[in-house]
Order: structure tokens, then sequence, then C-alpha cells
């Protein structure tokens, strides 16, 4: 099934015509021919009236090529979406950094809450072993380090944990006991 055939049966229901939805389609007559045919085959019943004059669609013509066009626009409008996101990905994303048990235990429903109460964001996040994610937050790969209270990745992290984000360059900010995470300082 080539997606190409609904165009081909849209020109067919506009016109009337498999001649002038050739035209339309710049291709010939008997290649829109087979397209329809191929279309029908696939389909497994009639989707054109061929008897009558102008042609028509059959009820299950018409049904179909409604799905398909309504399909084919949505999957239009989500391909711009995706794209105009990719453009702007690296810019608006936040990137996290999460041992495995955190990243499955706390941060599901962390950042659900998060985007209940300021909205929805765009994120990524990269689950590690805790060495890993602290390089990765040092390296400047990530955003935020999500980890348990450890004094290993206080050392490690260079942050330090007894004072405020505000104080510090770097600095945890303590959530429900045992998860914290490290932040970059923010004027």
């Amino acid at each position: 099934m080539d997606l190409q055939w609904f165009d081909d049966l849209a020109a067919v229901q506009e016109t009337g015509h498999f001649s002038l939805a050739a035209q339309k389609s710049h291709i010939s007559q008997p290649a829109l021919s087979r397209r329809i045919k191929a279309l029908e085959d696939w389909a497994g019943f009639a989707l054109v009236d061929r008897r009558s004059r102008p042609v028509r669609l059959t009820a299950a013509g018409e049904q179909i090529l409604d799905v398909a066009l309504s399909s084919l626009k949505r999957l239009a409008d989500e391909r711009n979406i995706l794209q105009q996101s990719n453009l702007m990905a690296d810019r608006y994303v936040v990137r996290f950094a999460a041992q495995h048990s955190v990243a499955w235990r706390f941060f599901p429903d962390w950042l659900q809450g998060f985007e209940n109460s300021f909205g929805p964001i765009m994120s990524r996040l990269r689950v590690d072993d805790l060495p890993d994610c602290i390089s990765s937050f040092l390296a400047g790969e990530v955003d935020f380090l999500i980890a348990y209270n450890n004094p290993f990745a206080d050392a490690r992290a260079g942050v330090p944990s007894a004072r405020p984000l505000k104080s510090e360059p770097t600095g945890w900010y303590q959530f429900a006991n045992p998860v914290k995470m490290a932040a970059p300082y923010i004027h």
C-alpha cells in the first residue's frame, strides 16, 4: 500500500473522472487506474463505482478516504511538530542524570508533580551509575544530578552538602529524604 494512492482516490472523488484525476496527479490514466485497483485490492472491496458517470466513490471508498486523509493530516501535523521540536530541542530540553533506582522510583512522580505545578517541560533523563552521573554533571552534559544522600556524591561532585543552593556555584536541593538534586548556581 502506498500513501499516494489515497491522493489519487481523492482526485477521482474531486473530478469524477479517471482521466481528469490522472492529469491532476500528473500521471497517465492507465497508471492512475492501476493505483486505484491496487488500493481496492489492499482494502478488499470496491472503492469507486465505475458504472456511474461521473464516477463516484462507493460508501466504503468515501469512508476509507475520509479516515486516510484525516490520518495523513494528523501524521503531517505531528511530523511538523517533531521537526520544530527537534530544531529547538537542544535549546529547551532540561537534562537530568540519575541513578537507576532514583530514575525508577523517584523521578517519574517528581516530574509529573513538577509539570502539574509549572507546566510541561521537554526533558531527557540519563540513567547510569552514580560515578557516571556525577561525571556527566561536572562535564555539563546534564543540567541536574539527582541522587540519594551519599557522602561519595557530595565529595565527587564538589558540592557542599551543608550550604543552600544560592550560596555556592553548585549546591544540593534536598527533596524528601533520601533524595536530593545538584544544580548549577542560577543568578
